[in-house]
């Protein structure tokens, strides 16, 4: 869901997620956690791309699309909360977002049709680590299958 940058308390550093391009120049996603109305929130914003990395963001700084930041509520499950890029959005569509629990070494996510993507565990976002994968624009993840190290996968 889109907050004004301005609602958003406690804004934790953020990490890098990918740069993507469009007619306005180079971009880069990152995620974070900030509190909204006293919850904690798992974000995204997109921003334009900068020499060095952010360690920090702010309101000052320009916004991807009129959906950036997007936030999500944080659960204590395996998958505790997700993003998939949407027009206007701080990702594009074709990308989705999610931060897991520490343990999990992989993540496949599967639309309603049956079509899973394997999702890459490139970030981690203070002790939980972010997956991103490509997806079918139109047509998000409804569910998703871990794998956390040895062991059968857990889904749900």
């Amino acid at each position: 869901m889109y907050y004004p940058f301005a609602e958003l308390h406690n804004v934790g550093p953020p990490t890098a997620l990918t740069d993507f391009e469009d007619l306005t120049g180079i971009w880069t996603s990152y995620a974070f956690f900030a509190t909204v109305e006293g919850a904690p929130q798992f974000c995204v914003a997109g921003v334009p791309k900068q020499q060095s990395m952010l360690t920090k963001l702010t309101a000052a700084l320009p916004q991807f699309g009129v959906k950036s930041p997007s936030c999500a509520p944080l659960s204590a499950g395996v998958v505790r909360a997700g993003y998939v890029g949407e027009a206007g959005g701080p990702l594009p569509p074709r990308i989705a977002v999610y931060l897991v629990d520490p343990a999990v070494r992989e993540l496949r996510l599967f639309d309603a049709g049956g079509g899973m993507s394997l999702a890459r565990g490139d970030a981690k976002l203070e002790m939980d680590r972010v997956f991103f994968a490509s997806v079918s624009p139109g047509s998000p993840p409804v569910r998703f299958q871990v794998s956390r190290g040895p062991g059968p996968p857990a889904g749900r």
